[in-house]
């Protein structure tokens, strides 16, 4: 590995949709391997040449899915989440070795990838819910509006 790098860009990522029920182990693990563990193995990798240089910056590129939980891209939030994670607490204390580590979740991007998620996401029926029983179908059920606290001085 070349020890000149200033600046690390982890972007990976081939995370497949689907719900808790719809993606097994071997597909789970694959996916955090190719994403999760990888970012975070090139990072400790360039982390120490940059430390040992006094200076760096390591960009993560996460994805939207670490700030909006999909239950249907449950192993691409659930990753998403880890790295948000990684992140935030690598960058907490990395200022010190004067790297500066942050982590960007941008929005959908028109790759190939996203247009065959959105396709396979299409081509899923929606459910139509059925209006609760005893409560007149367009009428919105209200949560309880908070008590005002008491002001005792």
């Amino acid at each position: 590995m070349r020890p000149d790098i200033d600046i690390l860009v982890n972007n990976a990522g081939d995370i497949p949709g689907g719900s808790i029920d719809k993606i097994d182990e071997a597909t789970w693990r694959h996916a955090w391997e190719l994403k999760v563990l990888r970012y975070i193995n090139l990072t400790r990798a360039i982390y120490a040449q940059m430390k040992a240089r006094g200076h760096g910056v390591i960009i993560n590129d996460i994805g939207a899915a670490g700030e909006k939980f999909d239950a249907n891209y449950i192993c691409g939030s659930a990753g998403n989440a880890a790295l948000m994670a990684f992140t935030r607490a690598l960058g907490g204390k990395s200022l010190a070795d004067n790297i500066r580590v942050v982590g960007i979740n941008p929005g959908p991007v028109g790759t190939d990838r996203h247009v065959t998620l959105a396709e396979d996401a299409r081509e899923k029926p929606v459910r139509r819910r059925e209006p609760l029983q005893g409560i007149p179908e367009g009428t919105a059920a209200r949560p309880p509006r908070p008590r005002p606290r008491d002001r005792r001085t």
